[in-house]
């Protein structure tokens, strides 16, 4: 049952996005975003879904925590309205970005926004490289300097790989001359084929649910750059230690970002650790941008039901919910292992 209160929210104001990125699992070379038809959310649907999500937590006198995300939540023409009302309701609100259009909506963002996650790859040549487009690094510094920096937490999240693995002991110090009041260093997430397979058998068991979108996370093998990641992550655990940084500094998965970083990019290594379990089916929901409700954030697959047919109270109290809580406690959903949300209990509260 949903005996807990929902701390954390994730609204994906809309699946558009201004990027191709060459590892998203949107909009990547393998995304699934592109064959996803179903129309979004209109504005007053999404006040109809805050107004649900509020009530649900009146009676135990808890404000959930709400992440607008996409796609790109800045494309969406609903961004400043959704900001506003959850900024009057008095709940805290995180944006995920790419940073283009922050100087566009940098009003709303300052007047409504606590926190900002930029994400950003390194410097210049390497943002712009991953990122796919030219250009873009200017428009990202001059949206971070419109930003009021003494309302919003600004914070950078560079994901390692290939590209940029490289820099990134050096690149809190670029970080910080963008402007940016922290940067949190993650794994890519991904699965294998084999995992993907028996993630889709899992899904067809348990909810007679397909799983088309796995296949947007599949890797079945990283290149010998991932044997220096040991070093690198060594570094920078030391410049954190020793306070050499001019910034925050952040590495997740914590307990797969140690010498065992490696442990993360092999893909049919089990990785284990019984500290930490997703807490996300018990205190999050995630509302897709066509009104779709699950508990995930990146695995889109396990659909609850959606707003337009259901209310959120029936979903959350279904037997379909409470039969995946059951799976995901038991360490059943193949897809978990190379999720940060399954290791980090912080995540909540960051």
């Amino acid at each position: 049952m949903q005996e807990s209160a929902i701390e954390l929210v994730h609204l994906q104001l809309t699946r558009k996005c201004n990027l191709r990125c060459r590892f998203c699992g949107q909009w990547g070379e393998h995304g699934f975003a592109s064959s996803d038809k179903t129309s979004e959310l209109q504005p007053e649907e999404w006040m109809s879904a805050i107004d649900q999500i509020q009530a649900l937590n009146a009676e135990k006198q808890v404000k959930a925590k709400y992440i607008l995300w996409g796609g790109e939540p800045l494309f969406s023409p609903a961004f400043p309205a959704i900001a506003k009302r959850l900024h009057d309701a008095g709940c805290r609100i995180s944006v995920v970005t790419n940073g283009i259009l922050l100087k566009e909506q940098s009003d709303a963002i300052n007047q409504y926004v606590d926190t900002l996650y930029v994400s950003i790859d390194g410097p210049k040549e390497i943002h712009e490289c991953v990122r796919g487009q030219a250009g873009i690094y200017e428009k990202l510094r001059d949206g971070i300097s419109a930003i009021d920096k003494d309302k919003v937490k600004t914070i950078g999240m560079f994901t390692i790989c290939e590209d940029n693995y490289h820099v990134a002991a050096e690149f809190p110090y670029e970080a910080e001359k963008l402007g940016l009041s922290g940067v949190v260093f993650q794994n890519l997430i991904y699965c294998s084929s084999a995992i993907a397979d028996k993630f889709k058998s899992w899904m067809h068991s348990n909810f007679n649910q397909n799983a088309n979108a796995v296949h947007s996370w599949i890797v079945d093998g990283f290149g010998d750059w991932v044997d220096e990641l040991p070093e690198i992550i060594k570094t920078l655990k030391e410049n954190i230690a020793n306070r050499q940084y001019p910034l925050d500094v952040k590495l997740y998965p914590k307990c797969w970002m140690n010498e065992n970083v490696g442990s993360w990019f092999s893909p049919e290594c089990e990785l284990q650790n019984s500290e930490y379990r997703c807490q996300l089916p018990w205190k999050h929901i995630h509302v897709r941008a066509n009104g779709n409700i699950d508990f995930c954030v990146d695995h889109t697959d396990f659909v609850l039901g959606n707003l337009r047919e259901q209310t959120l109270h029936q979903m959350l109290e279904s037997e379909k919910a409470n039969l995946f809580r059951t799976e995901i406690e038991s360490g059943n959903n193949p897809l978990c292992r190379r999720c940060p949300w399954h290791y980090n209990r912080d995540l909540l509260s960051d």
